[in-house]
């Protein structure tokens, strides 16, 4: 029992590493995927899902997450779909800095969606 669980180097058993550093990206991912964030605290998020409870613990720089109680397959189809929602956050992100510093120079951003989905920009003077 307590003594174990005391004693165990593992802050988060049975997580796998996300590529998440920063805690606000986690949030916005998983609000992406519909998660809903039930205990946040600098080192540790909670959420509850559609795959049932996640668990997200920093060690060291990165988050690692599983589904509280749940098979490794789940965990890691869950963690397929956070990193995912990362990368879109990720490139939302990219992209706000990058229209406002062509703001920032007098230029504006139009923005093409492709055929497969990607995003082009073009900008034009203002």
């Amino acid at each position: 029992g307590r003594v174990g669980e005391a004693r165990s180097a593992d802050p988060c058993e049975k997580c796998n590493a996300t590529r998440i550093t920063d805690e606000a990206v986690l949030a916005d991912a998983l609000a992406r995927i519909g998660a809903a964030i039930t205990s946040a605290a600098p080192e540790r998020v909670q959420a509850s899902s559609r795959w049932g409870s996640l668990t997200f613990q920093r060690v060291g720089n990165v988050f690692l997450g599983r589904v509280d109680g749940a098979g490794e397959d789940t965990t890691r189809a869950m963690l397929g779909e956070l990193d995912a929602a990362v990368g879109l956050v990720m490139q939302d992100r990219t992209a706000r800095l990058v229209v406002e510093r062509a703001q920032a120079l007098g230029f504006r951003l139009i923005e093409h969606r492709e055929q497969d989905g990607s995003l082009n920009y073009v900008f034009e003077e203002i």
